[in-house]
């Protein structure tokens, strides 16, 4: 079992922003948005390659840190999406993958 982390940096306009991420075979067993400002309410949404929604979660105020009671399953590209942000500023995402055999 290997562990990757995944990290970027992402700013919302509007109250929205996207981010495509990519990772082969892997179960997501962290997922951490945290805004710039820790009263800011947003909302968090992943999408997998085939449109399905593989994670969703609302009203987060500040940071979201997300350690799932069993991996997400991804293999391919899928989607962040941070929506209904109070505010229009940087968000710092962090993805934690186990590879899987």
């Amino acid at each position: 079992m290997i562990n990757r982390s995944y990290t970027s940096t992402i700013t919302a306009v509007a109250g929205t922003v996207a981010e495509t991420i990519y990772a082969t075979n892997s179960g997501i067993n962290q997922i951490r948005v945290k805004a710039t400002t820790g009263t800011n309410e947003f909302d968090v949404k992943i999408v997998d390659r085939n449109s399905i929604t593989i994670f969703e979660q609302k009203n987060i105020y500040g940071e979201l840190a997300e350690l799932p009671p069993n991996d997400i399953l991804v293999d391919g590209s899928f989607t962040l999406t941070i929506s209904n942000s109070d505010a229009d500023e940087a968000f710092t995402t962090l993805f934690v993958f186990k590879e899987l055999s």
